[in-house]
């Protein structure tokens, strides 16, 4: 084999291809070891702390609803307390549920231990991808940087669908890069997992990956002027069959809905049609600014899109047109976002993971010397800055979760002052172009910044959940029958926590017509407002719960207005 020469600033540098079967086995037992130090270093940074703090937000929706699910052996169709609840597609439910079962047990540490796994499984592939289009140490870049995401910590830390959605839409992205520049004759293996990975997708959050699969299929032949691959059957079987998955659960839901002579529950539709029909210049306008939003998110990474499309960038030309493709794709997502007019920065951090074997094709580029001084400067500077600015947080984390929530952890303290010590390390291996030594601090400092991080989530968990307003609720009421409304859907938690049998109105408890029998009502404090000045004399014990926001009102509701003695209020 002959040496490659680069088209770059530097036509010295000469790259030496490996060559041999015995060259290949090494080559492929080292990324198998690399895969496994990724996925052993990112799960083990999800999972500290991993079950601390109650149920809190939307994951008590998920949790709950896989919950009952485990209990009610009633898998296609998610039900909260009785009722069908299809604000997401089920396949979320399905693996908490499933964990649960073959656990023997739920809780909140196996709940969100999918969460942790999809990250770390998603990192393996970013690894393994990266590894396959620009070699080593691309790989090993691509999946640690994935650690440097910091937007994305939450999500993986959490009971939601959110972790598992990233990784089925960034996979089905991934898969359909290589399905559109892989040889003629091995396109079609591709077909089966990129259509695998965007029906899950579809089945975790339903169109809300389209903006990221519409940036795969369109940004690199948009960037590299190549409309070819549009025109091959292989990339449009993989997004159909893909759909036509969704589509055989969507139909056999309604066909159960129907038998069961229940209303199918609508309500995602009704989300996405009112995202879709609501304009307004305020939305637009944060629409347009959420790729400036994600860029700052992303920080250092989001740089990785510039960097990586100059022409230096790559040994060969293939090669650089593969890292346009990659960088086409996140632009045009963006785009994609832009033109869909979403406005939560949440809903795209989905574009974040594309940016990781971008780095890792500059770590190739770089360790291979083809950039120019100015560059590589350039690049040492970012490096030891962002040494300092994570040593820096890490310390005010600390100190935040001290202060604010006034927690006891003097661990935390320790562990910011190692990441001090950390971060002026990595900066000077930085600037005496010690880079192994320097990736290396990197990593040792995200993982320090994973302690304080971890904490202030546990702490923020216990101020946001309705856990210790459950505990009253479940002091007042006992065993009894209680029946609610809104605030099912505000917070399920209150009611698992407090051990309630719910009977649980869907529609809400808006229109005061009154019950048939006596009863402890939980009120939304809206639902409270038009029945206390409707029906007034039916109530005799009033209290209002310890909730966040103190918006949820335990009453004790009398059919028979006779019996009925003035409110008893606690307020």
């Amino acid at each position: 084999a002959r040496p490659i020469r680069c088209p770059c600033s530097r036509p010295d540098v000469m790259i030496e291809p490996p060559t041999g079967a015995s060259t290949a086995r090494a080559a492929g037992h080292s990324r198998g070891l690399e895969a496994l130090l990724v996925f052993v270093i990112v799960l083990g940074a999800c999972l500290w702390r991993l079950g601390g703090g109650p149920l809190a937000g939307t994951e008590a929706h998920r949790a709950i609803g896989a919950h009952q699910m485990a209990e009610s052996g009633q898998w296609l169709v998610p039900q909260l307390w009785d009722q069908p609840y299809l604000r997401k597609p089920p396949l979320h439910y399905w693996v908490l549920a499933a964990t649960e079962r073959l656990a023997g047990r739920g809780g909140e540490w196996l709940w969100r231990l999918p969460s942790a796994v999809a990250s770390a499984l998603l990192a393996v592939l970013l690894c393994l991808m990266a590894d396959r289009w620009f070699g080593r140490p691309a790989g090993l870049i691509a999946g640690l940087s994935y650690l440097g995401l910091v937007a994305l910590w939450s999500q993986s830390r959490k009971a939601d669908l959110d972790a598992l959605h990233t990784l089925a839409v960034v996979a089905s992205a991934l898969f359909l890069l290589e399905l559109g520049a892989a040889p003629p004759g091995r396109r079609w293996r591709w077909v089966l997992p990129a259509g695998l990975s965007f029906g899950a997708a579809l089945l975790l959050k339903g169109p809300a990956g389209l903006p990221v699969i519409v940036g795969a299929v369109v940004g690199p032949p948009l960037v590299n002027r190549t409309w070819k691959r549009l025109r091959r059957p292989h990339v449009w079987v993989a997004l159909l069959s893909g759909t036509a998955i969704f589509g055989a659960w969507a139909l056999a839901a309604y066909q159960v809905s129907r038998s069961g002579g229940r209303p199918a529950d609508l309500s995602g539709l009704g989300d996405l049609v009112h995202h879709l029909t609501r304009i307004d210049a305020d939305r637009i306008l944060k629409a347009i600014t959420l790729p400036l939003v994600l860029a700052a998110y992303a920080l250092p990474l989001s740089l990785a899109v510039p960097i990586a499309l100059l022409p230096d960038t790559a040994p060969t030309r293939p090669v650089w047109r593969r890292v346009r493709g990659l960088g086409g794709a996140v632009v045009v997502a963006l785009m994609a976002g832009v033109l869909g007019r979403v406005v939560n920065p949440r809903y795209m951090f989905i574009v974040m993971p594309l940016l990781c074997p971008l780095a890792g094709a500059i770590g190739v580029a770089w360790k291979a010397g083809v950039y120019h001084a100015s560059i590589e400067r350039l690049l040492r500077t970012i490096m030891g800055v962002t040494a300092v600015v994570l040593a820096a947080v890490n310390l005010g984390l600390a100190g935040t979760v001290r202060l604010r929530f006034e927690a006891q952890e003097t661990w935390l303290l320790a562990a910011a002052g190692m990441a001090v010590v950390a971060g002026v390390w990595t900066m000077r291996c930085w600037s005496l172009r010690r880079h192994a030594a320097g990736s290396v601090g990197m990593v040792v400092l995200l993982l320090l910044l994973m302690f304080p991080f971890a904490a202030l989530k546990v702490h923020d968990r216990i101020a946001r959940s309705s856990y210790r307003a459950a505990l009253e609720l479940r002091s007042i009421i006992g065993a009894s029958r209680v029946t609610a409304g809104h605030w099912v859907l505000n917070g399920p938690e209150l009611f698992h926590y407090a051990e309630a049998d719910v009977d649980f109105r869907r529609h809400g408890l808006t229109d005061p017509v009154g019950f048939s029998s006596d009863r402890w009502v939980v009120f939304h404090s809206r639902e409270w407002k038009i029945w206390e000045a409707r029906m007034p004399e039916r109530f005799k014990r009033v209290t209002v719960l310890g909730t966040r926001r103190r918006n949820a009102i335990l009453a004790w509701y009398v059919a028979d207005p006779a019996e009925a003695a003035a409110p008893e209020r606690s307020w």
